[in-house]
């Protein structure tokens, strides 16, 4: 009998699991796959400039930043990251940093182990560098 009453009972509880509502699976959250950034551009100790395209966009291709390094010399400047389209990114720009003050004599580095911006297809890399500097950068990115 026993044995019948608890048979009976996982019946009953399967067929009152069938009968409640489902839940929806739970979203995730993010990109569906990391991104892992295998290139890395140098920019070479420049003073002040006005937006300059460092990486042409490719058609059909994002760009993904995973990080950078800026590094300055005797003075003081400013240094930012764009992606865009047209000529050194000035169709449809977007910031991918904001505009960092670098102080004079300093290193800064932003890394992450993965990617965390990705540009729209087609966008090229910009960079735009305030003060004498000289300021160069190194930048972690993917092109695919």
């Amino acid at each position: 009998m026993r044995k019948t009453g608890f048979g009976l009972l996982c019946i009953v509880l399967a067929l009152v699991g069938l009968a409640l509502p489902q839940s929806a699976p739970a979203q995730p959250v993010g990109p569906p796959n990391e991104i892992v950034c295998n290139k890395h551009l140098v920019l070479q100790a420049v003073g002040a400039t006005s937006i300059q395209q460092i990486l042409p966009g490719v058609a059909g291709q994002s760009i993904t930043i995973c990080g950078f390094m800026w590094n300055v010399g005797a003075a003081a400047s400013t240094a930012a990251l764009y992606v865009g389209t047209g000529t050194n990114c000035n169709t449809n720009q977007l910031p991918v940093t904001p505009i960092l003050t670098l102080p004079a004599n300093s290193t800064v580095v932003v890394k992450s182990g993965s990617g965390s911006f990705s540009s729209a297809q087609g966008n090229q890399l910009c960079y735009v560098i305030t003060g004498t500097g000289p300021t160069a950068g190194l930048i972690f990115y993917a092109q695919f």
